[in-house]
């Protein structure tokens, strides 16, 4: 009778280390299911894939999109807002977006049928330039559906565009967004503004010769390109330009 008392303890630890194994496991591959559903978001969305977006969305009134940062403080409330707002960003921009995109550093909650997760999101290019760039801080809250984890709520701050140091890019962009939106002529004078507060940019002549060349300015295409060139000898992109230009 004693002997069968003490393996009670070795049966019970047993069974507490498989159940928590177990759970341990389900907890990964929930956290892994999620993550996949907040990449491939902002995989479809950048590669202008409108339904692939939406495939990752819960599809009510209560769905929020969030963003802040200098260049946009914004707010769209429910699916139906949400899902215009991404067709006409889809529309305007056209392209797929080109540069790399880098989530890191995951954090999950995960209760019942709804989860919490943060990331550090940046584009390579920008960091690869700028290793002191501060990542923008990502927020999505998710629910379980019988089609597997989707998104009702999505944060975005771009805390690096807080520093005076981030102007140049918030600048840019807000010139990129312009040119998706083939305001072209608004677009370069956006440029140009940089080329004055960042002379010493080869990042700035890059945008501004894109900008002249999509407005079928070729002269000043090649001269922004060249030097763009002239500043960062390595910018592959701008000698490619500078060599298809002058064919």
């Amino acid at each position: 009778m004693l002997k069968k008392l003490s393996l009670l303890p070795v049966v019970l630890l047993s069974l507490f280390i498989i159940l928590n194994s177990q759970k341990s496991l389900a907890d990964e591959k929930e956290e892994a299911a999620i993550k996949k559903v907040v990449q491939d978001e902002t995989k479809f969305a950048y590669n202008s894939d409108y339904e692939g977006t939406a495939s990752t969305w819960v599809h009510e009134p209560y769905t929020v999109w969030t963003v802040a940062g200098n260049y946009q403080h914004r707010e769209v409330l429910g699916w139906d807002s949400i899902g215009t707002m991404f067709k006409n960003w889809i529309s305007a921009t056209n392209e797929p977006f080109t540069d790399e995109i880098v989530n890191r550093n995951f954090s999950y909650r995960i209760y019942g049928n709804g989860a919490w997760v943060t990331y550090e999101q940046y584009m390579k290019s920008q960091m690869d330039k700028n290793p002191d760039l501060i990542p923008a801080r990502q927020f999505r809250v998710l629910e379980k559906t019988d089609d597997g984890w989707k998104i009702v709520f999505m944060g975005s701050i771009n805390r690096g565009s807080y520093k005076v140091t981030e102007v140049e890019w918030d600048i840019n962009s807000a010139g990129y967004i312009l040119l998706g939106q083939d305001k072209v002529k608004e677009a370069i004078e956006v440029f140009k503004t940089n080329v004055k507060l960042y002379p010493e940019s080869s990042n700035v002549y890059d945008s501004l010769g894109e900008a002249y060349m999509k407005d079928g300015n070729k002269e000043q295409a090649i001269k922004n390109y060249e030097k763009s060139l002239k500043l960062d000898p390595q910018n592959d992109n701008a000698k490619k330009m500078v060599e298809e230009l002058k064919k």
